[in-house]
């Protein structure tokens, strides 16, 4: 019996220290500095301290050494870490451009990733952009990553952080220590030229590398007591035989940029780990695993180094008085939106504050609000902090806004069309009433065409909103059964619902004056039609998976015509590289009618084939399938090859099938965030082989009437 006691209380001593017997192991301070994906490196030795069993007291890191030192002191493991980074496309990241499944109408979606753009404000002073790159889906993807984080004091998280950037105002370093841990993130990595500069609390902020790359200096200052683990991912200078692209260039000038401080604060160091990651680019593309292993091989070659060093270094971390502090209310007792005018703030903290009043702070939902409506066509960024008070939390949501006037150039061009316009275009926000916009866009070719529409009435969630809209264009078909010309002046209006982020329903009526038509009549049409989208995809970008579907309805009372054009597309992920993608469609017209209303297949590119020469049908069917393989992998997004293949099937008034032409083809698409460009060869019915490029997204809608 007394032995058992004995065991007995063994087990209950045993089972009642094990916060004490993990806290009694020797701790370091690491100091991470950036690299891009060299910073890949990092996990790498994050793996062989747990291994060790050597603690981590704080963490201070510079650009990507502040992304991964973030997950890590926020409680992810490095194996965590490392599977995360290894299924993460960061390209894709870098270069989505953020937003909702629906831009407030087609008419208002972006194009390539590189903005050649220009930003006014109401000053008519140019204002940006500051980048080449927004950067606003980085801050979307890390905020939902440390989403488990509910304090905005960065020394209050499992492991004390912060992260260093550059004032680009005064050249000072700046050391982040409190608000929004991914916003603190965002200003460390903001590489300038890539990305635009980040604003916190009214300064300016770029990547921390240009004061501090490896911010040894500052882990000494934050974490005294403790040896300093530096780990360092700058290359030495590369010959001028390597700069080979634009990437190396870039590389290049931030190594020389960086290099001195960073030799500076490697003497300061208790320890340097240095990876050997110099052939990778910064911001390159290479496999995640290969950087990851660099850092664990560079961590294992130190061990008798580290192990001497951690002899001496304190066992259980120091606390500070700050840590002992009483921990506050977690309850959400307001909610406070800056940044916009204030009938849309109140309307913004009406809504929220029902949803979280009296609650623990929902730091998913708060990331999930912020991401919302960021997605709005007005709206930059948003930022949000948590104001601790007697009472509870205040939860703060800092939204940026765009400039109020924005300056865009565009274009399309394809031969087998053989059309092509340089497109000019403009948005303005808060022209009559807060949050209205109004966009315009001018077509200048033979084909020419101008468009002006207005938004309003826009609430909250974006669910509701109206839209007028004022076109006139000028075009030409040279289709099969001869050559139609026409000139078109057109107003609509209508009411736009948005349900659930994934349908918008929508209803208005259109005033049309058609004149200067060859091939058929003048005439004057005024129609309500019915449009119906359904976003079922997985990404409002670039999605691999899952199912769009549009419908739009018209009705020509003068012409007793329904025209209906139906779209559908879907994708699916194969394998990891390797996606299928099916679009189809149906359109039913007019043949015989005064006006040029019949059904055009081929006028929209349904068959490449047919674009030159599209046939003129009472309605059609088409389809396409491909392959999409991605054949080389670049910052700016992937080089993808296709092989694809389609049909269509064209009828008559009565009903006789006219037409059923295919093609099947290979393509080789640039980054599609970069130029969308295309090189083709189609194989046809006509038993002829036909080549062509393409450059840019058409809008048809401009110019064809249904």
């Amino acid at each position: 019996m007394k032995k058992f006691l004995i065991a007995l209380l063994l087990l209950c001593t045993a089972l009642i220290q094990p916060a004490h017997a993990a806290e009694d192991k020797p701790y370091v301070v690491l100091a991470l500095s950036g690299g891009g994906v060299k910073g890949y490196a990092h996990i790498g030795v994050l793996e062989v301290l747990e291994r060790e069993g050597i603690g981590v007291a704080g963490i201070v890191g510079t650009s990507m050494g502040s992304i991964i030192g973030s997950l890590y002191a926020s409680g992810r493991t490095a194996a965590e870490i490392d599977e995360l980074v290894r299924r993460v496309n960061l390209s894709q990241i870098v270069t989505a451009t953020g937003g909702s499944y629906f831009d407030l109408s087609e008419k208002t979606q972006g194009g390539s990733m590189i903005r050649p753009e220009l930003h006014v404000n109401n000053n008519n002073t140019a204002v940006g952009p500051l980048g080449l790159v927004p950067g606003t889906s980085v801050l979307e993807f890390i905020a939902q990553l440390l989403s488990n984080v509910t304090v905005t004091d960065f020394r209050q998280l499992p492991i004390p952080f912060a992260a260093v950037a550059t004032d680009l105002v005064t050249g000072e370093k700046v050391v982040l220590r409190r608000g929004s841990l991914a916003s603190a993130v965002r200003a460390s990595m903001s590489v300038p030229g890539v990305f635009d500069p980040w604003e916190i609390n009214g300064r300016l902020l770029v990547d921390g590398g240009m004061v501090s790359n490896m911010p040894v200096e500052t882990a000494k200052e934050l974490f005294p007591g403790y040896p300093v683990v530096a780990v360092n991912l700058t290359s030495e200078l590369e010959p001028r035989e390597k700069l080979g692209t634009m990437f190396d260039v870039i590389s290049q000038s931030i190594t020389i940029l960086t290099m001195q401080n960073v030799r500076r604060e490697a003497a300061l160091a208790d320890l340097l780990i240095s990876p050997g990651v110099r052939e990778y680019a910064m911001l390159g593309t290479a496999p995640a695993e290969e950087i990851v292993q660099q850092g664990r091989e560079a961590a294992e070659k130190m061990l008798p180094q580290l192990r001497k060093l951690v002899a001496e270094a304190p066992r259980r971390p120091i606390r500070r008085p700050h840590e002992d502090e009483p921990s506050r209310p977690p309850h959400v007792v307001g909610v406070r939106v800056t940044g916009v005018p204030a009938k849309m703030a109140r309307e913004m903290e009406r809504e929220l504050l029902k949803i979280w009043l009296g609650r623990e702070v929902p730091m998913k939902e708060v990331v999930e609000a912020s991401s919302n409506i960021s997605g709005r066509d007005d709206v930059r960024s948003v930022d949000y902090d948590l104001i601790h008070t007697e009472r509870g939390v205040i939860v703060v949501l800092k939204v940026q806004r765009l400039p109020p006037h924005i300056y865009s150039v565009g274009g399309f061009a394809s031969t087998f069309a053989s059309k092509g316009w340089l497109q000019v275009g403009g948005r303005s926000y808060d022209l009559f009433m807060p949050g209205d916009m109004l966009t315009s866009r001018f077509f200048l070719s033979d084909n020419w065409g101008a468009d002006f529409n207005y938004f309003w009435g826009m609430d909250v969630r974006r669910s509701r909103y109206w839209e007028a809209g004022l076109n006139a264009s000028r075009f030409k078909l040279e289709a099969a059964g001869g050559t139609v010309r026409w000139q078109k002046y057109a107003f609509d209006v209508q009411r736009h619902f948005v349900i659930n982020e994934r349908l918008r329903l929508s209803a208005g009526l259109s005033a049309m004056a058609l004149r200067h038509v060859s091939g058929a009549h003048n005439g004057n049409i005024l129609a309500p039609f019915l449009r119906a989208e359904l976003n079922l995809m997985d990404d409002p970008d670039d999605p691999v998976n899952g199912v769009r579907v549009g419908v739009r309805g018209t009705w020509i009372d003068n012409e007793d015509a329904m025209l209906l054009r139906v779209g559908l597309s879907g994708r699916k992920l194969l394998n990891k590289n390797l996606v299928a993608e099916l679009s189809s469609g149906y359109s039913e017209g007019k043949m015989n009618a005064r006006l040029p209303l019949a059904a055009y297949l081929g006028a929209r590119e349904e068959l490449l084939s047919l674009a030159q020469h599209p046939i003129p049908a009472e309605r059609f069917v088409w389809w396409r399938a491909k392959l999409r393989y991605p054949v080389y992998q670049t910052m700016f997004g992937p080089v993808v090859a296709e092989m694809f293949g389609g049909q269509g099937y064209a009828w008559d008034d009565s009903h006789a099938n006219i037409a059923k032409p295919w093609e099947v083809g290979l393509a080789l698409c640039a980054p599609r965030k970069l130029v969308d460009g295309r090189v083709y060869a189609l194989y046809t019915d006509r038993k002829e082989w036909k080549f062509g490029v393409s450059i840019g997204v058409a809008d048809w809608d401009v110019f064809h009437l249904f």
